[in-house]
């Protein structure tokens, strides 16, 4: 019963993170690295972002298994469950539900915070629940284990490359900056408010039986 409770939670989780996710891209002000990629990709391609974004945690997924190999299991592959039913609530909510104009930029940036605080809480969920990781940490933390590098390193430098990475194709191909000042309040906010939320969730989690 624990299990399917926890299923049913994660998959709640995942989904309501990906429409954060989408309320982020929507405020237009900049979003976290690995977003404002798969938002410059969209941009560039016609795509839709989050479907950009499931391709690039497959990556993740297949690098994992090009390290693991033999070891890899069947488990891992919740990750491409997880990526693309995040990709899918960011389609819909992005391209569906939140349709309207958003001209204020105060409005746009409060979006921004909220988004960043809701995903905030929604990932520190998950990670309490600890069923399954994001395609990205995932694949870090298999590099982390087969180069020695700790994981924070690793976590970070992808994110430096990815910032780089969509300045320079702004830059030569003037597309619309996806890493603006969005991206250093996504900074700032993220990770204080992630640590709370895990605080809080823990003791929530143990009172209603979805973790011991």
């Amino acid at each position: 019963m624990k299990n399917y409770k926890q299923l049913i939670a994660m998959l709640i989780l995942v989904a309501c993170n990906g429409a954060a996710c989408a309320l982020s891209m929507k405020a237009a002000v900049g979003v976290g690295a690995w977003d404002a990629v798969a938002q410059l990709t969209s941009n560039i391609t016609g795509i839709q972002a989050g479907t950009c974004g499931f391709v690039f945690n497959s990556l993740c997924v297949l690098g994992e298994l090009i390290i693991l190999r033999k070891n890899f299991k069947i488990t891992n592959f919740l990750q491409l469950v997880v990526s693309f039913l995040f990709g899918y609530v960011v389609n819909f909510v992005l391209y569906t539900i939140l349709v309207f104009d958003m001209n204020s930029y105060i409005v746009r940036i409060i979006c921004l915070a909220l988004a960043y605080v809701l995903m905030a809480i929604f990932v520190g969920g998950l990670m309490e629940l600890n069923i399954v990781t994001f395609a990205l940490e995932g694949f870090c933390k298999e590099l982390s284990n087969v180069t020695n590098i700790e994981f924070t390193r690793i976590r970070q430098s992808v994110d430096v490359i990815c910032i780089v990475l969509v300045l320079l194709v702004c830059i030569l191909t003037n597309q619309t900056w996806t890493v603006r000042e969005g991206t250093i309040i996504a900074m700032l906010i993220y990770s204080p408010c992630l640590k709370i939320a895990m605080q809080y969730e823990h003791k929530i989690f143990k009172q209603v039986g979805l973790i011991d």
